[in-house]
């Protein structure tokens, strides 16, 4: 059936009838399933707009796009959009109901299920989202951790096959990225396929959090085209000063690291996480500093 997603010869702008650049410009990418996949990239290098093409809001002014093997195209179109879930950024602009139980229901009831289905499917999605003690609230009472949680419940009640997310993390605290990890991590081992947009490398790449998910690749957009498109490993071999070079902020560990590296021992490894920083901080213990 081929990959989850594959983006081919893609090119992108928002006006057919303007003379504007493309926003993407020959995009080469094939998302496998159970991948979890980070695009990250400075504001305006194209990421939120990869996003959109990849959940077929967009069509390209060029280029091919194939979910499962699958070209799409108007007479297919609908049904690849079944497979696709994106959660937006801001929580506010995707919850449409006044309470937690109608958002889960929204989506089910327009897919004509069945009431005993849609209760099956709610129960649920609510025990592997955590959010049995928000069902009976208002939405417009809920913090944006808990907004955030509903959002993404409501689009996993779907059942998508893709969870696309776009900078899920941005407006929320610290314990809700902790839950909103893991139950990526748990849709990842299902089996499914996850990209998510985040500038933030350190909670989208590593352990951060004291999560064990790790992205499989990273993808870095720069002025519209894919800069780098590897395994996180990879890219942080690279040392900070390449990834702050395309405007992102590398992770501690990694900035910690490049400085030791050049300024203390050329032999210290690049660490990706703080784990693996502290070990190798272990063995330069009584070794002789390099000046």
């Amino acid at each position: 059936m081929g990959p989850a997603v594959k983006l081919k010869d893609l090119y992108f702008k928002y006006s057919i009838h303007t003379d504007r650049s493309f926003i993407l410009q020959n995009i080469n990418i094939e998302l496998n399933r159970g991948e979890y996949v980070v695009i990250a990239g400075r504001n305006g290098s194209g990421k939120s707009t990869l996003l959109k093409i990849i959940d077929l809001i967009y069509p390209p002014e060029r280029g091919d796009i194939y979910i499962f093997g699958n070209l799409i195209n108007e007479k297919n179109i609908y049904e690849a959009r079944k497979r696709i879930g994106l959660v937006f950024q801001n929580p506010d602009t995707q919850l449409i109901t006044g309470t937690v139980v109608d958002e889960l229901a929204f989506g089910l009831e327009n897919a004509g299920l069945s009431p005993n289905k849609i209760k099956s499917i709610i129960e649920e999605t609510v025990e592997i989202t955590g959010i049995k003690s928000l069902i009976d609230r208002r939405t417009d009472e809920l913090s944006g951790g808990e907004k955030q949680l509903v959002a993404l419940a409501s689009v996993l009640a779907m059942k998508p096959d893709i969870l696309l997310l776009d900078e899920p993390f941005s407006m929320i605290n610290v314990i809700y990225k902790e839950r909103i990890l893991k139950i990526i991590e748990n849709f990842v081992r299902g089996g499914k396929t996850v990209v998510l947009v985040s500038h933030n490398l350190e909670t989208a790449l590593n352990e951060a959090l004291n999560n064990s998910l790790m992205a499989d690749r990273c993808i870095i957009m720069q002025s519209g085209r894919v800069e780098f498109d590897g395994t996180p490993a990879s890219l942080f071999e690279r040392k900070a000063e390449y990834i702050e070079s395309l405007g992102l902020r590398a992770p501690i560990a990694v900035r910690i690291s490049s400085e030791i590296n050049k300024n203390i021992d050329r032999n210290f490894p690049i660490c990706s996480d703080i784990k693996s920083l502290v070990k190798q901080l272990t063995g330069l213990k009584g070794k002789e500093l390099k000046k």
